[in-house]
C-alpha cells in the first residue's frame, strides 16, 4: 500500500479555511476568536448567534486555553463544546413571544431548518439563511421557489432515499431470509440492486415530474443489467440503474410488481397474500386493517387438511371460522391477485402455473372478488380496477404519507381538512409530487409549530 501526501496540494483546506480562516496579523487573538465562535455557532445552530451563546463559548475558551499546546487546539476543544450541544443536535423551535397555548407560526430560520431537512436531510445552505436573515422566506412564492430549486440539487437524493424508503418500507427486503432450498440461485446482493430500484424508480417519477399514478401502473420500469436478467425483460449494458419501456401486455411496471414489494411481503419460500394485502392497504391505500386478534392462529400451509388445496382455497377455508371471516373477508381478495408472482418477485405465468410448496405442486389461483364485489384475476386487472375506482383513495393516502415524513409527526384527527384539501390540489394537478410538496410546504401545518 502506497500514500501520497499531501492530498490537498493547498493547505488550509478551503474546508479548514472555513471554520478557521487565516488570521491576520493585525487582528488580535480575542478578536479572532470571537469571530470564529460567532461564525461557528451560527452555522451549527442554524440561525445568527446570541451575544449570551457567543459569551458561553468565549468563557469555556479562556478557561481550556493556558493548558493547550496552541491557539487552534483550543478552539477545537470549543467547537466540539458547541457540537454537544442540543441546540445544535436538535431542529428547536421556540414559541412565539405571545406565549400562546395554541400553534404559533415559525420564524424564518426555523422555516428555513425545516425546508431544508424535508427537502435535503441536511442544515440549510447560505441561500436559505439569506432569505431567512431578509425575512422572506415564508413568502408562498418565495417558498416555491425554494422547493423547485432544492428538488433540481443532487442533495434532493436524501429525500428520495428518506421518503420512499419508509413509505415503500424498503427495509422488509432486508428482514427476508430467501431459502436457498427453494431459490438456490438467488444472490443476496441482488436485494440492494431490488431497494435501488424502487427508489430510482420514485426518483424518475418525481424529477421528470411525472403522474403519480404511475405507481400503480407505468410504461417502463427502472433496472440495471442484473434486476433485468432477474425479472426477464430487455435488459441495459451496464450496472447503472437506466430506463426501459415495457411492451403493453407486460406484467411489470409500478411499484405493486417490483421485487421491494413483493419479496419483502414474503416468506422468503412462499409469497404471503395476507402479508401483501396489508402491505397494500397501508402503503397504497392509506387504510391499514390493524393488528389480528391475539387468538387467532397463524394459516397453516403444512397442515394434512390443507395438503391437496390451492392457497386461494385455503384461505377460504381459513375464513369460514367466525373469528377469522371479520378481518379477512376484507383483506384477502387484495393480496391473492398477486399469487402468481413468488416469493422472491419472479412472474409464473399460466403456462408455468405450479408453486412448489414443500414437495406437493399446486395450481396457482389469482382470482378473486373484491369487497364491493367485483370480481378480477390477477395483478394486471387489480391495478386497472384501482385506476378507475381508486384513485383518490391513493390520492388520499399519498398525502397522509408525505405530509406525515414532512412534518416529522404523527397525524392527527385534526390534519383531516387539510389532507383533504391536499388531496383534492393533488388530483386536480395530475398527481405531480412537485406540486403537493409546494403545496405542503406552504401549508399552516408545515409553517407553524
Amino acid at each position: 500500500v502506497e500514500f501520497e501526501t499531501p492530498v490537498d496540494g493547498i493547505w488550509p483546506t478551503a474546508a479548514h479555511a472555513q471554520i478557521l480562516p487565516p488570521k491576520d496579523g493585525q487582528t488580535t487573538e480575542a478578536d479572532y476568536v470571537r469571530s470564529v465562535l460567532e461564525r461557528f455557532i451560527s452555522r451549527a445552530y442554524r440561525r445568527p448567534a446570541t451575544p449570551d451563546e457567543v459569551a458561553w463559548a468565549g468563557r469555556y475558551f479562556a478557561e481550556v486555553r493556558p493548558s493547550m499546546a496552541s491557539l487552534e487546539e483550543t478552539l477545537h476543544e470549543v467547537l466540539a463544546l458547541v457540537l454537544v450541544s442540543p441546540k445544535f443536535l436538535y431542529l428547536p423551535e421556540y414559541q412565539s413571544s405571545s406565549g400562546s397555548a395554541g400553534s404559533s407560526p415559525l420564524d424564518d430560520y426555523e422555516l428555513a431548518s425545516r425546508l431544508s431537512y424535508f427537502l435535503w436531510g441536511t442544515m440549510p445552505d447560505d441561500t436559505l439563511r439569506g432569505l431567512a436573515a431578509r425575512g422572506t422566506l415564508a413568502d408562498p412564492t418565495v417558498l416555491e421557489q425554494q422547493v423547485e430549486r432544492l428538488l433540481a440539487d443532487p442533495r434532493s437524493w436524501q429525500f428520495i432515499e428518506g421518503f420512499a424508503s419508509q413509505w415503500l418500507e424498503l427495509d422488509g427486503v432486508d428482514r427476508v431470509a430467501v431459502n436457498p432450498e427453494f431459490f438456490p440461485k438467488f444472490d443476496n446482493l441482488l436485494k440492494e440492486d431490488i431497494k435501488q430500484e424502487a427508489l430510482h424508480f420514485f426518483a424518475e417519477v418525481l424529477r421528470e415530474k411525472l403522474s403519480c399514478l404511475n405507481f400503480l401502473r407505468s410504461d417502463f420500469v427502472m433496472v440495471n443489467d442484473r434486476l433485468a436478467e432477474f425479472y426477464g425483460i430487455g435488459r441495459p449494458l451496464s450496472g447503472e440503474f437506466e430506463r426501459v419501456s415495457l411492451p403493453p401486455d407486460s406484467v411489470r411496471g409500478g411499484v405493486l410488481t417490483q421485487a421491494s414489494f413483493l419479496l419483502g411481503t414474503s416468506t422468503g419460500a412462499h409469497p404471503h397474500p395476507i402479508y401483501r394485502a396489508t402491505w397494500f392497504l397501508d402503503r397504497i391505500m392509506g387504510t391499514p386493517p390493524g393488528d389480528p386478534p391475539a387468538d387467532v392462529p397463524e394459516l397453516d400451509e403444512e397442515a394434512p387438511a390443507a395438503k391437496n388445496l390451492t392457497l386461494k382455497q385455503q384461505l377460504e377455508a381459513h375464513r369460514n371460522k367466525a373469528s377469522c371471516n371479520r378481518c379477512h373477508s376484507k383483506l384477502d381478495p387484495w393480496g391473492i391477485p398477486f399469487e402468481r408472482f413468488n416469493a422472491i418477485g419472479q412472474y409464473l405465468p399460466p403456462a408455468a402455473a405450479t408453486d412448489k410448496r414443500a414437495s406437493k405442486t399446486a395450481a396457482i389461483e389469482d382470482d378473486t372478488i373484491l369487497p364491493d364485489g367485483t370480481e378480477i384475476r390477477g395483478s394486471r386487472e387489480l391495478v386497472t380496477y384501482l385506476l378507475e375506482n381508486k384513485t383518490e383513495e391513493f390520492a388520499n393516502g399519498f398525502c397522509r404519507h408525505l405530509l406525515t415524513y414532512a412534518l416529522g409527526r404523527s397525524l392527527e384527527w385534526t390534519d383531516q381538512p387539510l389532507i383533504d384539501q391536499l388531496s383534492g390540489r393533488f388530483r386536480e394537478g395530475d398527481f405531480r409530487m412537485d406540486r403537493l410538496i409546494v403545496d405542503i410546504v406552504n401549508s399552516e401545518a408545515f409553517k407553524n409549530q
